[in-house]
């Protein structure tokens, strides 16, 4: 494995645990804004 695959293989894996992540945070109703703030994190 190429460090250039290595590196897309693991934004991949913090990209759906954070998506993960927003689903459980709309699912217990928290605050919009902590969700914007994760994807500002993200992107």
């Amino acid at each position: 494995m190429t460090y250039l695959n290595l590196n897309k293989f693991l934004s991949l894996i913090f990209f759906s645990s954070c998506l993960n992540l927003l689903a459980k945070v709309r699912a217990t109703k928290m605050p919009t804004y902590f969700s914007i703030l994760l994807l500002h994190i993200v992107s």
